[in-house]
């Protein structure tokens, strides 16, 4: 077999790899901010129990069992089956199947009417001008409604509040984003809806509108925020197919369909388009159901909250939370792209290439797992370069 030609092409890359890598000797530790706030997978927290990040001193949560709803962790031996699979996978169930629990009925509180809601607070602190640009993912399954039921509903609600608050308003400035994952039961028609008319995000986005959202299949929610223009991208993949749909709107008028969108960035909050609004960011998270109407399971899995600060850079290519060795040698398969790469081929400073400036940033960001708020100094990952090239050498070396 001849091997020159590979030989050729892997060593000017091997080369510049090596040159790049130890220019890192003399780029110093730099402190970074962690970014992710909330990493929620409910595979350790208890089954027929909260979550695990839902401190309830702290957070909120209520319609956690009673006569007329259930909130609770789904797995092997629990209430409910987890539907979106893998072995010993667990996730979060919402039912209001009898429409909640009234206020002072038997078996329900005292002081209010219970229904699932579960909400996130103390991750992201008291200060809502903090937080305004990230990521936030989740992965969502919708029952089909049985017939003595009115919908299967899922209400998402990023927003903020004072000191106190309890989950996100639905007045403004108080929601930045509400959207609606419904699938409604209209007799023998099942109808696939994603909307809010109050806030005009996603309003009648329905079959056979674009609209991607299927009852009893396991989909994956994508929110990307941008602070600067306060406005969102909004995406969703089938998790069965791998087919991603990004959700879009025509920003000629508030009444959005999917079948004229054409707008990729929606905007932030309440009421028409351009609404001159001034908003702070996001300390809250919440997903509820409806009181009153019964309502079929909801399930949510894999939530997490990235908060990239402006003008950030990340360097954790494979995004499992940290960046580590695993990462460098994404970043070493990437090396030498140039004008498509994406974050997970390298590219670490969205520029589309994968060269030696986003080495640089895997090296200044290396060990960077922190809580958020938190500054840490970096620690030194020069001999794991050296490790990770003296593999490389060898594998070189045996090429030639």
């Amino acid at each position: 077999m001849n091997t020159t030609p590979c030989c050729q092409s892997g060593g000017g890359r091997f080369w510049s790899l090596i040159v790049g890598a130890i220019a890192l000797a003399s780029i110093s530790c730099l402190p970074t901010h962690a970014v992710v706030l909330l990493d929620e997978s409910f595979d350790t927290s208890p089954v027929d129990g909260i979550p695990n990040s839902i401190t309830t001193s702290t957070d909120f949560i209520i319609g956690t069992g009673n006569p007329g709803s259930d909130l609770k962790v789904t797995g092997t031996g629990g209430v409910y089956s987890d539907p979106f699979g893998g072995a010993g996978n667990r996730s979060l169930v919402l039912h209001s199947f009898d429409g909640g629990c009234i206020v002072n009925t038997p078996g329900c509180s005292e002081n209010l009417n219970e229904f699932p809601v579960v909400t996130w607070l103390d991750e992201f602190g008291d200060d809502p001008n903090v937080h305004r640009d990230g990521v936030i993912d989740f992965d969502i399954y919708l029952s089909t409604p049985d017939p003595n039921e009115t919908w299967t509903l899922l209400d998402f609600r990023l927003g903020y509040g004072i000191e106190g608050r309890i989950n996100p308003q639905t007045i403004p400035p108080d929601v930045v984003i509400w959207n609606q994952y419904q699938v409604q039961n209209d007799g023998e028609v099942v109808e696939t809806l994603i909307f809010n008319n109050s806030l005009n995000q996603g309003f009648a986005l329905g079959t056979p509108n674009e609209n991607p959202l299927e009852p009893d299949v396991p989909f994956h929610v994508k929110y990307t925020l941008d602070g600067s223009t306060e406005t969102f991208q909004w995406e969703m993949t089938n998790l069965n197919t791998s087919v991603a749909t990004q959700i879009t709107f025509d920003d000629s008028s508030s009444n959005v369909s999917g079948g004229s969108a054409t707008e990729a960035d929606w905007p932030w909050g309440f009421g028409p388009f351009g609404a001159a609004i001034d908003y702070l960011g996001y300390n809250s998270l919440d997903f509820q159901q409806d009181f009153g109407n019964r309502t079929s399971e909801a399930y949510i899995d894999n939530l997490k909250v990235d908060n990239s600060l402006p003008g950030s850079e990340d360097a954790d290519f494979n995004e499992d939370g940290e960046v580590s060795g695993a990462d460098f040698l994404a970043w070493q398969e990437g090396f030498g792209m140039t004008g498509t790469a994406m974050l997970g081929d390298g590219d670490a400073n969205s520029d589309g290439n994968v060269d030696e400036l986003d080495l640089a940033i895997w090296e200044s960001q290396y060990g960077n797992s922190s809580p958020l708020g938190s500054v840490q100094t970096v620690p030194e990952p020069l001999a794991i370069v050296l490790i990770l090239i003296g593999f490389t050498l060898v594998g070189f070396r045996r090429l030639q």
